[in-house]
């Protein structure tokens, strides 16, 4: 009876009975129950169908508030998710009211040539009349809003940027709060997470790499600030993708799944030496910056060559950790290696002939020669990396 005291007011009242049907399944929790009680109302003489409907654009956006609040707790991808859904039924509801009476009419027309009759005057054709109108909805807002999935995209990356949890520790993105159904499928989520800690190395040795040439102190402050958030990132990523491992192994895993878990967590204390060496590189270059020491062209261009190829065997080891394990060979990855265990060879021996030719001075070389010998320690934790996939362990 309160309701009907809404329900001649034109579109006022369809707006109205969109908060109602928004109101309602919030407090039901359930978008199928709060469609219960309208197909009930409707039934009942209680509301008319075009009020009804508008309770039912309302019960469209009220699970997506559900659904965005048991989100609350899950990593940036399941909020990002509830957001896309919050979006996606918004939009289209804002839209379905613009044709609103354009398709009332359409459907009234069309029972109306039917057996069912009206829904504005036969009861009994209501319910049938509302599954039309709620399958129109949900049909023509995919259709519509498919060709905007980048949009829709972009715009919950901004709702939800990766680092807007409320903790300071990082977030976990694909591992969820939860086990999945099977220890399998954890562990299918716990390679995403890895493949992510290995780009996350990546672009680490990046910040570092940078660092060779700079000359802008402004600018080498960021970038070391941006490595130690870098160093932080990966601690709590090798905790939390180990802590996760250790809970699936407690599982019923198959001989292949025990040799995955033994491998993906050496891999992540691999990823995280790498990272803890390339922290402690970051230290070598702000030391020389405070000591004044500077390389001579040729130790600038010895470090850079080195840098790319280290580089280069990162971005194998990131395909390779993308990759099917079974799949991967390392022949390329340790080719690589050797290359880079020659040149910290051939350095090191040029850099001993430099001292003793007093070249350079003393807090120079040793920087010099704690940044390339840094770097073949790198190399050695990408093979420890890439021999963790093959199951060496």
């Amino acid at each position: 009876e309160f309701l009907k005291n809404y329900s001649d007011m034109g579109f006022l009242s369809t707006l109205i009975f969109v908060g109602i049907g928004t109101l309602l399944t919030v407090i039901i929790q359930s978008s199928s129950a709060t469609m219960s009680l309208t197909l009930v109302m409707c039934y009942q003489g209680w509301l008319p169908f075009d009020s009804a409907a508008g309770m039912i654009l309302g019960e469209n956006i009220g699970t997506t508030i559900t659904a965005n609040l048991a989100a609350i707790i899950g990593n940036v991808n399941a909020r990002r998710s509830a957001r896309a859904h919050f979006v996606f039924n918004v939009f289209g509801v804002i839209w379905m009211l613009i044709a609103f009476p354009l398709v009332i009419k359409l459907i009234d027309t069309y029972l109306t040539s039917t057996s069912e009759g009206s829904p504005f005057v036969n009861a009994h054709a209501v319910p049938t009349a509302l599954a039309i109108f709620h399958t129109i909805f949900n049909i023509c807002n995919s259709f519509l809003l498919i060709w905007f999935v980048p949009l829709i995209e972009k715009t919950v990356i901004w709702m939800v940027p990766a680092g807007s949890n409320k903790e300071k520790k990082p977030h976990l993105e694909y591992i969820g709060t939860g086990m999945m159904g099977t220890p399998e499928l954890s562990l299918l989520e716990a390679k995403k997470e890895v493949i992510r800690f290995g780009v996350h190395t990546a672009k680490m040795l990046e910040a570092v790499d940078s660092l060779l040439f700079e000359k802008d102190s402004k600018k080498m402050k960021k970038t070391f600030q941006k490595i130690e958030k870098f160093e932080d990132t990966a601690d709590s990523l090798e905790a939390d993708i180990a802590d996760y491992l250790l809970k699936v192994s407690e599982g019923e895993l198959s001989g292949t799944g025990s040799i995955r878990v033994r491998s993906m967590l050496s891999i992540v204390g691999d990823l995280e030496s790498i990272c803890d060496i390339l922290s402690q590189m970051s230290h070598n270059f702000e030391r020389k910056t405070n000591e004044k020491a500077w390389f001579t062209p040729e130790q600038r261009n010895n470090l850079k060559e080195m840098f790319d190829m280290v580089g280069q065997a990162v971005q194998i080891m990131v395909q390779n950790l993308e990759k099917d394990y079974d799949t991967v060979d390392i022949k390329f990855a340790m080719d690589v290696e050797e290359r880079i265990n020659k040149l910290r060879n051939a350095l090191r021996k040029e850099h001993l002939k430099s001292m003793e030719h007093g070249d350079y001075n003393f807090n120079s070389g040793m920087i010099y020669t704690d940044l390339f010998q840094s770097l073949e320690k790198v190399g050695d934790n990408i093979i420890g990396v890439q021999e963790a996939i093959k199951g060496k362990v």
